[in-house]
């Protein structure tokens, strides 16, 4: 074999090294750019699939948070609901009982100051205030403070006892008259600022707590 011929091959195999690094070079890129890809492809998937995981569970946990907020909104019309009628309620026989004892105190304390000839005409007025008195007040005891109703029930009984004057007549500016139409005054004072104080279901239903009755001092 000449040297030309060992040359040529020599050239051809250089030609097979080259090429063959090119396309191993070539080859290599084309390896990497397709791991890159299939790794980045899985790797969207994946995020995809977390994504569709996570709004499946955000729209689960916003429609339980609109479920509860409704749920607590009706809650919240029941309360206002029956404070309002309860408000309603204790408006009707607290203002009952303001007019029922203004009554009595006005028919019992004139007994005493009667004539003979007209006590028993006074003490029959006087005896249906007070039963009318006393069943407004059985109807009211639930709105009232419990020293209110103490005060109102022993007030009661001394107007029974002062227009049970049958054999005597006494003067209208008598002390024991004076005494005890100063004490049925301050008594009707505290009914009339009752009416007008907000009852207790509805302050707590303002300040959030529910509407739950206070307890009574």
């Amino acid at each position: 074999m000449n040297n030309s011929s060992l040359n040529l091959i020599s050239n051809i195999i250089s030609l097979i090294v080259l090429a063959s690094g090119i396309l191993g070079f070539m080859f290599k890129g084309w390896i990497s750019e397709w791991i890159k890809s299939r790794f980045s492809k899985a790797v969207s998937k994946e995020l995809d699939s977390y994504k569709h995981e996570l709004n499946k569970e955000l729209e689960s946990y916003k429609t339980s948070l609109i479920r509860d907020l409704e749920q607590h909104k009706a809650n919240v019309d029941i309360q206002r609901s029956v404070a309002l009628k309860m408000a309603d309620s204790r408006l009707d026989v607290l203002r009952k009982l303001h007019v029922a004892f203004n009554e009595l105190t006005v028919k019992a304390l004139l007994c005493p100051s009667a004539s003979l000839n007209d006590k028993a005409a006074r003490m029959t007025n006087a005896l249906e205030a007070f039963g009318l008195l006393k069943s407004v007040h059985a109807d009211a005891q639930i709105f009232l403070p419990l020293d209110m109703n103490k005060q109102l029930a022993d007030t009661n009984i001394k107007l029974g006892e002062m227009m049970n004057t049958a054999a005597v007549v006494l003067d209208r500016n008598d002390p024991a008259i004076l005494a005890l139409s100063n004490e049925s005054s301050l008594l009707t004072l505290r009914l009339r600022e009752l009416i007008y104080q907000p009852p207790p279901e509805l302050i707590a239903l303002g300040n959030g707590g529910g509407g739950q009755r206070q307890t009574q001092s």
